[in-house]
């Protein structure tokens, strides 16, 4: 019985295996430990230095291979073509510095220091001029991604891993015996041009061709695929490194593949799904944690690499902000966007390895240094970008939508319909017509659970009808209701969500996990979330709004809608706030017609008790509204993630709701 046989040698058991540690591996994301790390940590702990029920097979051989062209495949289709040529000529500059000063220095520092050949020092040192921008999705959300430090980052990106990939096939061909066949040179340079004519000049053509005339989406994706797959061969053919072609196909590929497209999507998900995970897993097989815990040399050589790599990264931001007469901000922007390691890390190390260059010292040590660059890269992106964010003007006056206003309403409880339909009515602009949305995520196709999404629907639309309004109504099948809501707000090209919670549940278990939770995460438009406790009217609307709010990008949207929900009641608003927020508010509504009355209390510093300092104020007339921001945006703090209990524990008799601007 193969199956039951350490290691394992059965192909299915093998399988079940690596299954099982992809899908239990994102549980570990919570300690804050890069996805990459982890699965190569499963590696070392299942193959042959660990548990040995993993040995590097044939199977490994192949899934790694295709693995690592695929990550190379990403780097290239991921990168904002746009952004590289806004600011093409400092992005050049910059990555000559982000690949020479790296590539110098640490090829001394491996040479002198570390006593490695010249060979393996060279080949070491594309490690460190390489990098990987995995903090670009941080410097998306804070809302600089427009910043010219960003722009010069991701056009010296694509000069620098380019450079790198280029030296590394002139090393590769050295191999051990320090030697170059005859005519190397001209075959190189011959065949290198010969590559790039093919891929830069006949790949575009032939997709164009190909999409115009066949719109099956599996088909696209094969078709895509196999065109990666060619040209990592034709870089072969011609001297170059796979790796190489694998990421010029993406740079080609990336203009006829739009980022939020479907293609894009399905590309992401079968590479993250199986054949990067098998890949990382592979490099795991490689490392051996007792030999870098037994020898003092190894931890040398991690430490030399981590401070080497994150020095000479410095030093080129430095150069290039100095030159380009760029602030300390967009410096530490850019040196945390590219001090990231990961996929050429990956691919050149297993490169090194299978030549026989790289042992298992210096894998060992390309593991942490993957772990203290990311981690490096990801605080450090966020701390600068967000200074960026609070120091660049603040242009979010409001401005009329030129997107049409479209309110998403799920409805699953009888109890909240009412209150839900009748606040977004309160909060839409007075000329919107037909832009509410009653939204059902059913989880079965029976006549029974069909039979009861209808009465629903004719609940909400009856509702709507009384109140002079009509509402459009979906049912959308799905097992995750959260996963319902979030692609009913992508594919209806939603703006703002209302959520309701019921007046007996625990609004703790509620937000700070579940639906609710998941939601916040994924979705990045305006989302209301109301509790209704009475009917009363509206005298007062009290909100704590949170430090920094006017840095976000929906700063103006909520509120125009706390204007409109004002309105509505002929309520005044109070606002608590800190002094430079309050300003912000203030010169907003001076600048808008039918302000209610608003009276600002000045608070020196937002505390996640604000709920229950303000709660002996209010009347069963007032209404609570918190203002509060999603992780990792400009205006996020600890405290907010206290907010909800706050709520829950001191206003459980008062109409309440916790807004999350848009991001």
């Amino acid at each position: 019985m193969d199956f039951i046989t350490l290691p394992l040698t059965d192909p299915i058991a093998i399988f079940l295996l690596v299954l099982l540690i992809i899908l239990f591996a994102p549980m570990f994301s919570k300690v804050r430990v890069p996805s990459i790390i982890i699965l190569i940590l499963a590696g070392v702990v299942f193959g042959p230095h660990g548990l040995n029920w993993l040995s590097y097979d044939d199977s490994f051989k192949l899934f790694g291979k295709v693995g690592v062209l695929y990550i190379m495949f990403l780097a290239g289709l991921e990168i904002d073509l746009n952004t590289f040529k806004s600011n093409r000529n400092q992005g050049i500059l910059f990555g000559l510095l982000t690949f020479l000063i790296p590539f110098v220095l640490g090829t001394a520092i491996n040479y002198y220091i570390l006593s490695f050949n010249l060979l393996t020092s060279s080949l070491l040192a594309t490690i460190y001029s390489a990098h990987t921008m995995i903090a670009y999705p941080i410097v998306s959300k804070m809302g600089v991604s427009h910043n010219r430090s960003v722009s010069i980052v991701v056009a010296g990106t694509v000069l620098a891993v380019s450079l790198s990939l280029i030296i590394l096939t002139v090393l590769t061909t050295f191999g051990s015996n320090n030697e170059v066949r005859e005519g190397f040179w001209y075959i190189l340079i011959g065949g290198g041009i010969s590559f790039l004519a093919i891929v830069l000049y006949l790949y575009p053509k032939i997709i164009r061709y190909f999409f115009r005339n066949n719109n099956n989406a599996v088909e696209q994706y094969i078709f895509l695929l196999a065109l990666v797959f060619i040209a990592s061969l034709l870089a072969q053919l011609t001297g170059l490194e796979g790796i190489l072609g694998a990421f010029i196909a993406g740079l080609v590929i990336n203009k006829f593949v739009p980022y939020s497209s479907p293609l894009m999507v399905r590309i992401k998900f079968v590479g993250n799904a199986l054949f990067i995970p098998f890949f990382l897993i592979s490099v795991g097989m490689f490392i051996d944690l007792w030999a870098f815990v037994s020898s003092s040399r190894s931890a040398i050589v991690a430490v030399v690499m981590s401070i080497t790599a994150l020095a000479t990264k410095w030093v080129s931001s430095a150069l290039t902000t100095t030159i380009c007469k760029l602030n300390s901000a967009e410096r530490m922007l850019m040196f945390g966007l590219t001090t990231g390691k990961a996929a050429t890390t990956l691919a050149v190390a297993m490169i090194g390895y299978n030549l026989g260059l790289f042992d298992y010292e210096i894998m060992n040590a390309v593991v942490v240094l993957i772990l203290v660059s990311c981690t490096v890269s990801s605080i450090v992106t966020e701390v600068s970008a967000r200074k960026i964010a609070v120091i660049e003007p603040n242009k979010n006056l409001y401005i009329p939508q030129q997107q049409e206003e479209r309110f998403l309403i799920p409805i699953s409880n009888s109890s909240t319909l009412e209150g839900l339909i009748t606040l977004a009515q309160k909060v839409k602009e007075p000329t919107s017509k037909h832009s509410l949305y009653a939204l059902q995520v059913v989880r079965e196709n029976t006549l029974e659970v069909r039979n009861t999404a209808n009465q629903m629907i004719r609940a909400a639309e009856k509702i709507a009808f009384s109140n002079g309004d009509t509402i459009n109504t979906l049912i959308r099948q799905d097992a995750s209701a959260a996963n319902g809501i979030i692609e009913a707000m992508k594919t209806e090209n939603a703006t703002d969500l209302i959520l309701g919670v019921h007046k007996k549940s625990s609004v703790i278990d509620t937000l700070l996990g579940g639906v609710i939770g998941e939601i916040i995460n994924e979705c990045q438009e305006n989302i209301m979330i109301y509790r209704q406790i009475n009917n009363n009217p509206i005298n007062n609307i009290v909100v704590l709004v949170n430090t920094k709010a006017e840095y976000e990008k929906g700063f103006h949207h909520w509120l125009r809608r706390i204007q409109l929900l004002a309105s509505h009641y002929n309520a005044t608003v109070t606002i608590h706030a800190t002094f430079i927020t309050a300003n912000a508010i203030e010169k907003w509504y001076k600048n808008n017609s039918n302000t209610p009355k608003v009276v600002f209390n000045i608070v020196q510093e937002l505390s996640w008790k604000g709920p229950e300092k303000l709660a002996p104020q209010l009347t069963n007339n007032d209404m609570f509204i918190a203002i509060t921001a999603r992780k990792n945006s400009i205006s996020y703090h600890t405290y907010l993630d206290k907010i909800p209990q706050q709520l829950n524990k001191t206003l459980n008799k008062h109409n309440w709701i916790i807004l999350y601007a848009k991001q």
